[in-house]
């Protein structure tokens, strides 16, 4: 086989159905060595800074969690039902562990992908949001407590309240003592800030407030990191041009000759919904303020 075999392509690699074993490549766009391992790198970053990998776990965790704490039906469940109970304390350990999770996937990827001083200006995004925003803290108090074998469950109860027109609301009620005593002092110190310690708070309006707040602080990272996903999606785009399809997927692969004679495949796959959904972020940066 020819040296020119054994370049980079971008595009698309099909098994040979008339040769099985091998592949042909279509509509493929040659790359040297030194942009085929930049281009791995954006397109790596692509994929971590897409915003549905980002989010999406915390999303469809969140929304499973608050369905299944629906007030009016969970309330009586919560005591009675066993099987209920732990559906719930499922739920909510995968939910809270997704919204405190985002932080760290976001501070890695900036570090893998762009170095340290990237990283080092993502985490002071979420560092603030740690110290100041009550729900986000909150939340992140109740899900290490539950890393620390204190059942969510047993800090929450659903209570009724008489509203100004003479029905009932009911709503499920984070016990906030029983969560300071669950956590380090200094912890607890810092949600008397805003909290009582007799007070009770509204889980799922923490919880929902708490989603929004991490969603923000994506944007806040995307922000940070405006200059390097931004050049990262545009080498993307370059050697992309004219090549995608109606799959959305393309792959970076080389074909090489194997120790024993034959030939190994090396290939990176990627999709367009990734590069679609950071360059639709970065958009939204760039949008003029009203």
């Amino acid at each position: 086989m020819p040296d020119s075999e054994f370049h980079w392509f971008v595009g698309r690699t099909l098994t040979d159905p008339d040769k099985p074993g091998l592949y042909r490549q279509l509509a493929d766009h040659v790359v040297t060595d030194v942009e085929a391992v930049e281009l791995m790198r954006a397109i790596g970053a692509l994929r971590t800074f897409a915003r549905s990998n980002m989010l999406q776990r915390a999303d469809l965790s969140v929304e499973a969690l608050t369905e299944l704490l629906t007030p009016e039906s969970a309330g009586f469940r919560l005591t009675t039902d066993g099987h209920f109970r732990g559906r719930v304390m499922l739920a909510a350990e995968v939910a809270l562990g997704q919204l405190v999770s985002v932080r760290r996937r976001t501070e890695i990827g900036a570090i893998r992908h762009f170095g340290t001083e990237a990283s080092r200006r993502v985490r002071a995004v979420f560092e603030d949001a740690y110290r100041e925003h009550a729900s986000y803290r909150t939340v992140w108090e109740l899900r290490n407590a539950s890393e620390h074998g204190h059942s969510v469950i047993d800090m929450i109860r659903v209570v009724s309240e008489l509203q100004p027109d003479g029905t009932h609301r009911s709503s499920i009620r984070l016990e906030v003592d029983r969560l300071m005593r669950a956590v380090r002092d200094a912890s607890a110190r810092t949600l008397r800030r805003w909290w009582e310690p007799d007070e009770t708070a509204d889980l799922l309006l923490e919880l929902g407030q708490a989603h929004v707040e991490v969603r923000s602080l994506v944007e806040a990272a995307y922000r940070e990191l405006e200059n390097e996903l931004g050049s990262a999606a545009l080498l993307v785009q370059q050697h992309t041009q004219g090549l995608w399809e109606s799959d959305g997927r393309l792959v970076l692969h080389r074909l090489r000759r194997a120790s024993d004679g034959g030939l190994d495949l090396h290939q990176v796959e990627f999709s367009r919904q990734d590069l679609d959904e950071v360059t639709a972020g970065l958009m939204i940066l760039r949008r003029p303020q009203p």
